[in-house]
């Protein structure tokens, strides 16, 4: 009764004045980041670096290039982006670590509030030497470029980016230890901005490029789905869906320790419309990146797995989290929790999550205009991927059930003998020049290798025409092999329970 009260009074006061106004975790990072003695030598030197740089561009008359409002968009994304995160990761993992964010969980506080006041209060003080560097971009548009359009539009895309990784920050640091949290938090931003330079839609930077004409000197991309837009608006288009699915899972966390990152069916909506945004993304690719025939459908599949598997692992119930939820089930008059509850297993989303990755990149090549059969590369890339995905999630959940406490060691164990081997033992066979075919046959055991092994079949240069062939019939093996001891391990871990 009391847990519903307090839920009630979550919904009842979720207003902007209770979650922003007066959220007392904000406050808190307010009152503790903005002290005297902390900020104004911290400004005052940021301000000479500001000056002296501005100060050296007009001198140079490199204003109108653009090159004295990069620099100062610089500087705000480097204290922003990187700092800022960190300090929001290590801010989470401390409260966590102390015990503050449990007495949070069991105020009337809601979830919501608590999240922003981490997101919005932790990272204060880079929010304020962002601010402090605001005269001196609008110095930039006195001297000429960019313009005030151009400006606030600048200026929108670093607010929603640095809320972006502030929120990325905030989901480490509620999964992670107070020691690595930032330096966790920092790394993935790395990575967000690496994936960024691929398409250029997790940054700022084409909206920059774009503010000061140079966005021609980068390797930008203005359409999705054929259709031309700003960057500016593409990268709100992008990052906007992706604050907001990060949001859900960072909330969960804060809710719940033990919750799961994503409710199943959240998990499954979030890689369809990753699939729908990759596609969109890069079926209008020019010819400077794509190094062979059928590249754009190859590079879906192995995006599409990489982020099957990351969801598969934030949806998968250990063996006390299944138990607990079969012992619910049966609470309620029912054999096992229905299949889309947290704690059933994972097989439901994990099939959904096959199904996906195998029709991204058939979808692909569909939209390419490149003539599709059923065995085409697109085809072949997509079952690889498709059954890669089945079995690491049927097996990950397998070895979760059976082994429990052992289930991660060995677990690894087995992607290293089945992904990791075969890619060592056909670098021995290449260095022992046991032949091409040899060597790609046993590349093709590994789906790190297998999926993009597909693309062989196009080229008559090469010789081992099978690999392909042995890729398909290994992932296939591997995924139909442990769907059926998942099933079996669910079904004993119930009668257990």
């Amino acid at each position: 009764m009391a847990a519903e009260s307090i839920q009630t009074l979550d919904v009842s006061r979720l207003t902007a004045e209770t979650l922003v106004m007066d959220n007392p975790v904000l406050v808190k990072h307010v009152r503790s980041r903005l002290r005297k003695q902390h900020v104004i030598p911290n400004i005052v030197i940021l301000v000479i670096i500001a000056a002296l740089s501005t100060w050296s561009c007009f001198k140079l008359n490199a204003v109108h290039e653009g090159y004295a409002f990069s620099i100062i968009c610089v500087l705000q994304g480097a204290i922003l982006f990187v700092g800022g995160t960190s300090q929001v990761a290590s801010a989470v993992a401390q409260a966590r670590e102390t015990g503050i964010l449990d007495f949070h969980r069991v105020s009337p506080l809601s979830a919501l509030a608590v999240t922003l006041g981490f997101v919005l209060g932790a990272p204060i003080r880079e929010w304020v030497a962002f601010v402090t560097l605001i005269p001196f971009s609008l110095a930039c548009v006195a001297g000429g470029n960019p313009d005030a359009v151009g400006w606030l539009k600048c200026m929108a895309a670093m607010i929603v980016a640095a809320l972006l990784y502030h929120t990325v920050g905030a989901l480490v640091g509620a999964t992670s230890k107070p020691r690595t949290a930032g330096g966790v938090a920092v790394v993935v931003v790395v990575l967000l901005f690496f994936v960024g330079s691929v398409f250029w839609r997790l940054t700022p930077t084409p909206a920059i490029a774009e503010a000061i004409g140079q966005a021609k000197d980068l390797p930008l991309t203005s359409k999705f789905f054929g259709l031309s837009f700003s960057q500016f608006n593409l990268g709100l288009m992008h990052q906007v869906p992706l604050l907001a699915f990060l949001l859900i899972a960072t909330v969960r966390k804060i809710r719940q320790e033990r919750a799961f990152v994503y409710a199943k069916p959240i998990a499954i909506l979030f890689l369809a419309i990753l699939a729908i945004y990759l596609l969109g993304d890069t079926h209008t690719w020019d010819y400077a990146r794509v190094t062979f025939d059928g590249f754009e459908a190859v590079f879906v599949a192995y995006f599409m797995t990489v982020a099957g598997i990351m969801l598969t692992t934030a949806v998968t119930p250990s063996w006390g989290a299944f138990a607990n939820g079969v012992r619910r089930a049966r609470k309620a008059n029912r054999v096992r929790p229905r299949p889309m509850e947290d704690m059933a297993s994972n097989l439901a989303p994990v099939i959904a999550f096959a199904v996906i990755v195998l029709a991204a990149p058939v979808a692909s090549s569909l939209l390419r205009h490149a003539p599709h059969h059923l065995l085409a590369p697109a085809s072949l890339g997509g079952v690889v991927a498709s059954a890669t995905v089945l079995m690491f999630g049927c097996a990950q959940q397998a070895f979760e059930l059976t082994l429990r406490r052992s289930a991660k060691g060995y677990f690894a164990l087995l992607l290293f003998l089945a992904w990791v081997v075969p890619l060592l033992l056909a670098a021995v066979a290449g260095i022992t020049q046991m032949g091409e075919r040899v060597t790609m046959t046993l590349l093709s055991i590994s789906p790190l290798a297998g999926i993009g092994i597909t693309a062989v079949m196009l080229d008559p240069s090469i010789k081992a025409q099978a690999a392909p062939v042995v890729a398909v019939s290994v992932s296939v093996a591997w995924a139909l092999l442990f769907l059926v001891i998942s099933i079996s391990a669910a079904r004993k871990a119930e009668a257990e329970v």
